[in-house]
């Protein structure tokens, strides 16, 4: 084997090898943020795995088309505050519902009561309170006042426990956010580092790549001509041989 094909062989396995690394870290990026089925992700993998349609694909910019993170967990959590803040929602209308519901229930109690001893007399709250032997002791004030107010610290404490879920589920997500966004753009750098080889030359790239070149000669001229100064003027300060001779005609006379 020629050393020119001997180059092109190491230089086509240590693109297989590139494509093959890169291709592990996508997958493992797009399984852990939940973006598999997305398609930039499917065409990248296979053409990384295949080598097809590199060209294709690196025309496309993959910070516009790598997708954005979903988080995994915290589904649950989210179903479970919903489901408890419609409880709670529910539960704010019952003391009202079972406080006239009470009231209705006192009232029919108290006409029929009021209705078999028409001679006595007694107060409302009196009757609703004390229920004698007519109104059931469930629909007295006391036990639905303490019903009311169980219903209440249950809503009050369902409050608190869906706003503390909030509050933790956003600042997970949040942080997921931010970890997942810089994960996202140095993926994005380690693909295009990738591509950026296959792409098609266009002209702005041709003359950005000339100018760079120029601009490298001049620097390159420029540091030559003042290290071909230096040379000059170290030669110059070399004696000649004329200085020499008479150097050492003076030491061989003394």
């Amino acid at each position: 084997m020629t050393e020119s094909k001997a180059r092109v062989h190491r230089t086509k396995t240590t693109k297989n090898e590139q494509a093959s690394t890169l291709l592990e870290q996508v997958t493992a990026w797009a399984l852990l943020h939940n973006v598999a089925d997305d398609p930039y992700i499917r065409e990248l993998s296979h053409s990384l795995s295949t080598g097809e349609d590199l060209q294709a694909i690196a025309e496309f910019n993959p910070i516009d088309l790598l997708p954005k993170a979903s988080m995994k967990s915290g589904a649950k959590s989210l179903s479970l505050s919903n489901t408890l803040s419609i409880i709670r929602n529910v539960l704010v209308f019952l003391p009202v519902a079972l406080t006239w519901i009470a009231i209705s229930k006192s009232t029919t109690a108290f006409a029929a009561y009021t209705e078999a001893n028409k001679g006595s007399v007694v107060n409302f709250l009196e009757f609703w309170q004390n229920g004698y032997g007519v109104l059931s002791k469930s629909w007295t004030i006391g036990q639905v006042s303490l019903l009311d107010f169980m219903i209440i610290m249950s809503v009050i404490g369902l409050t608190l426990v869906t706003a503390f879920m909030n509050k933790n589920r956003l600042a997970k997500q949040k942080k997921f956010a931010a970890a997942a966004s810089v994960s996202r753009v140095d993926l994005a750098i380690q693909i295009n580092k990738f591509l950026v080889t296959h792409r098609t030359p266009t002209t702005t790239a041709i003359n950005q790549t000339t100018a760079s070149t120029i601009t490298a000669l001049n620097q390159a001229v420029k540091h030559l001509g003042a290290a071909s100064k230096d040379v000059l003027t170290k030669i110059k300060e070399i004696p000649s041989n004329k200085q020499v001779l008479a150097e050492l005609k003076k030491m061989q006379q003394k």
